[in-house]
């Protein structure tokens, strides 16, 4: 299968069997509410190199085919949905520019995200209930640019700033026993930084 030749306004593209991208969309719809249609939920669709991912709020599935340039598109799901099924074929294609994709031959407007390669689009892993010391150690494991672009940022300066405000005031507090701020946040980061 030869890919979308490279348009000016394409930035990326993939394509699939349908039957295949009908497979990760029925089984994206199955993981939704019963009241799915009500709450008009988005699907974020993620190019990377030989994969595509697609997540909606509880659920998400890879599908391997074609790719051409990393991206990611929100779209809505049931929209998605209604456009692949709506004119069946054998193979579906999409290609994306700014602020647009086009599904076979129907051309919608999404919000559309470019990267220079996928090694970016690397999701955060955290555990289901983190924590404020899960925050604080993203940086020993993830870029900047990947905590800003899972949208992090704010949540760990905000633990940073917590994490400032709890040393000051256990530092006051023990103060009286003669123990140091130095020592207090000597003993913070061998417990939160290991």
């Amino acid at each position: 299968m030869n890919l979308i030749s490279s348009e000016g306004m394409v930035k990326a593209a993939f394509k699939c069997y349908t039957k295949e991208l009908m497979d990760v969309l029925k089984f994206i719809k199955a993981g939704q509410k019963k009241t799915w249609m009500e709450e008009r939920p988005y699907c974020e669709i993620t190019i990377l190199t030989g994969e595509v991912q697609f997540v909606v709020n509880g659920a998400s599935k890879s599908l391997f085919c074609e790719t051409k340039s990393p991206a990611r598109v929100t779209i809505s799901f049931a929209y998605l949905l209604h456009l692949v099924k709506d004119r069946p074929r054998v193979v579906t294609k999409f290609s994306v520019g700014d602020e647009f994709m086009t599904i076979n031959e129907s051309t919608v407007v999404v919000t559309t995200c470019f990267f220079q390669d996928d090694s970016i689009l690397r999701s955060i892993n955290l555990p289901v209930n983190y924590g404020i010391a899960d925050v604080l150690r993203l940086p020993l494991r993830y870029t900047k640019k990947e905590i800003e672009f899972n949208k992090f940022t704010s949540e760990y300066k905000g633990a940073c700033a917590t994490l400032n405000y709890d040393t000051r005031l256990i530092s006051a507090r023990l103060k009286k026993y003669g123990i140091s701020k130095d020592a207090i946040e000597k003993f913070l980061h061998s417990k939160i930084f290991v």
